[in-house]
């Protein structure tokens, strides 16, 4: 492991503890009856009234998504020299389940990079930080590019019509340089999960 990708691995410790905070532990997972996702009459759909604009972190549905799971893209906008993305996404439990990520198309490995996660699952949040490692660069994001793809099925007991909001909270870009830097100005637009 070269210094760069120890330095990446352990800025994301750091940054998901401190997202972590004093919050207490994640408890047990819940009994759907299957472990996977809930069978469903209704479907799970994702909208947001944000379109990428420069120096922007927006979230789009994604291609892939399904009547029981949506996918939903975290797009980041005009942005140069990204070595690591972190942030939590919060959403409401009552309507949605989060069932996992997918760097497949992450703009951060376009260059052959690879791309590492570090994830921690809370209920109704998930903290994730997305980097690249074994290279000491960063790679510029020029319009709207994909960093990491979240996905999400229709919560057990969630009625149609149910909605809530799927927000990013202590959003952080980083770049290459030593010591790390936070990318400034980024905004972090929500969007909102329902059900229908």
């Amino acid at each position: 492991m070269n210094l760069k990708s120890l330095r990446w691995t352990c800025l994301l410790v750091v940054s998901t503890a401190l997202a972590l905070g004093c919050s207490g532990g994640g408890g047990g997972g819940g009994d759907d009856g299957g472990g996977g996702v809930v069978p469903t009459t209704s479907c799970i759909s994702f909208g947001s009234s944000f379109a990428p604009a420069q120096s922007e972190v927006t979230l789009s549905k994604g291609g892939g998504s399904v009547c029981g799971v949506v996918v939903v893209d975290m797009v980041l906008t005009d942005v140069a020299d990204v070595f690591t993305v972190s942030f939590e996404a919060t959403f409401d439990p009552a309507t949605a389940k989060y069932e996992g990520f997918s760097t497949s198309g992450s703009h951060l490995g376009s260059d052959g990079a690879q791309v590492q996660v570090l994830e921690t699952i809370q209920a109704g949040k998930v903290s994730l930080g997305v980097g690249r490692v074994n290279t000491s660069t960063g790679v510029s994001f020029n319009g709207s590019q994909t960093v990491v793809k979240l996905m999400f099925s229709k919560a057990p007991g969630a009625g149609s019509g149910s909605s809530g909001g799927l927000g990013l909270d202590n959003g952080k870009v980083m770049g290459s340089e030593e010591p790390p830097v936070q990318k400034p100005g980024i905004a972090w637009r929500p969007g909102t999960l329902s059900i229908g």
